[in-house]
């Protein structure tokens, strides 16, 4: 049996491969189809459909273990993400092209259990398959690789590397928190709703719902730079409080985003500022540090009253 499907939401993709799984039938082979370009469904463009071919399940396979499936899917898409490149695949649908072979070698197995032996449901080897297409690709932000960031700051950067400062559907941002295996409380302050869907907040936006310590991810803390605009002492006392003022990969991440999202961004123009002015932001967090550090010891010196 042949299958061509599209759709944005992972409900929907969940739905059409559990159909398939309760259906005693196996994905043999798949193919990324621009059949529908500049046409519409749901009120989103499709750019891209797949092609799914089944078969019947053997009766005779043996259940998988989720470490050796997960490598093998890795493997595969691995091996996938040039071709896909070359054929000319935006990022999103390399993305969703490569659920279908994520499910090819899911198939092979009865089911595929984790280490307590509990069935590993289907939406883990969807967010998988988008993960696995940005590992193959490697995408590099200044000197680190994406991946080296936490998980917080590579879900906020892979969005504004997808979807910049626009508007994206709804699904999109399922989509995105499902390839990083987070939920919605892992993502608050980074994205809004707006008209339409949702997009990447403003620094200000975002100031509201974080909490900035030391530890604190770099995504946070850059966007509570944006939030300070082009002030040069309150940047580097946010920065020396935290001990972030030398973050290598904080400073990286803040050179990247208006790559991204465009230096005529708002929040682009103020990192483009403080990277410019790096140089004297660290000065002036080193400079307020030592002076706390004086005032902090002056304070301990004084005699104490009785």
């Amino acid at each position: 049996m042949s299958i061509v499907f599209g759709h944005g939401d992972p409900d929907a993709w969940a739905r059409v491969l559990t159909a398939i799984n309760d259906a005693g039938l196996v994905l043999t082979g798949s193919w990324p189809a621009s059949t529908e370009k500049g046409g519409k469904q749901t009120g989103e463009h499709i750019d891209n459909t797949i092609m799914m071919v089944c078969r019947a399940a053997a009766p005779d396979r043996q259940p998988g273990d989720v470490r050796r499936v997960d490598e093998q899917i890795r493997e595969r898409i691995a091996e996938l993400v040039p071709r896909w490149h070359a054929d000319g695949l935006a990022d999103s649908d390399q993305r969703m092209a490569a659920i279908a072979p994520a499910m090819e070698i899911a198939g092979q197995y009865s089911y595929v259990h984790d280490f307590t032996g509990a069935e590993v449901p289907i939406e883990h080897f969807m967010g998988l398959a988008h993960k696995a297409v940005e590992e193959a690709a490697n995408i590099r932000v200044d000197r680190f690789a994406l991946k080296d960031f936490d998980i917080r700051t590579r879900f906020a950067l892979a969005w504004a590397r997808q979807h910049g400062r626009r508007t994206a559907a709804a699904s999109e941002a399922r989509w995105q928190r499902l390839s990083y295996d987070i939920d919605d409380a892992d993502a608050v302050g980074l994205l809004v709703k707006d008209k339409g869907g949702t997009r990447f907040a403003y620094g200000t936006e975002a100031a509201k719902f974080i909490d900035l310590r030391g530890h604190s991810p770099a995504i946070d803390i850059a966007l509570a730079v944006a939030a300070e605009g082009r002030e040069m002492h309150a940047i580097a006392d946010v920065l020396q409080h935290l001990g972030r003022d030398s973050d290598e990969m904080l400073w990286s991440a803040m050179a990247e985003l208006p790559r991204l999202l465009g230096e005529a961004d708002r929040d682009g123009q103020v990192w483009t500022w403080a990277v410019r002015n790096r140089n004297q932001i660290t000065t002036r967090a080193g400079t307020i540090r030592d002076e706390r550090h004086e005032t902090a010891l002056a304070q301990a010196a004084q005699p104490t009253m009785f």
